[in-house]
């Protein structure tokens, strides 16, 4: 996921290049789909984030790609609705799924620190596990 993570800040950081693909004679020959960096996140993310949720210490991992991500890929990372949204699926999905009230802590934490401002994520920790996972 670092080398990923390293690759999105890459592009996330290039200009954004024409999409127009131009004859010597300078006509038009083809337009060229622009690279999307949400859907790049998304396809980075995604698969990772869902096979991962089960263990604390890799969302927590995820968690601190997206946010170095945010913080060093330019405008284009720190404005990206994509990686907002898979540090928040991230994070409720490991939540949901946490074995104990501590591990559910640990994501919240660094949910918390790629949001700062926003404190609590919507009483992560203060949730209660469900049912079986409460009982003895």
């Amino acid at each position: 996921m670092d080398s990923v993570t390293d690759t999105l800040v890459r592009v996330a950081r290039e200009p954004v290049a024409s999409s127009l693909r131009l004859s010597d004679a300078g006509s038009v020959r083809m337009r060229a789909r622009r690279l999307d960096f949400d859907a790049l996140v998304r396809l980075g993310f995604d698969q990772v984030r869902r096979d991962g949720a089960r263990r604390p210490s890799f969302s927590v991992r995820l968690l601190e790609l997206l946010a170095d991500l945010r913080a060093t890929g330019g405008e284009v990372a720190a404005s990206s609705e994509e990686v907002k949204r898979q540090a928040r699926l991230t994070c409720e999905g490991a939540v949901e799924l946490a074995e104990t009230p501590a591990d559910a802590a640990l994501v919240d934490e660094a949910y918390r620190r790629l949001h700062p401002r926003r404190g609590r994520r919507h009483g992560a920790t203060a949730m209660a596990l469900p049912a079986s996972r409460n009982s003895p």
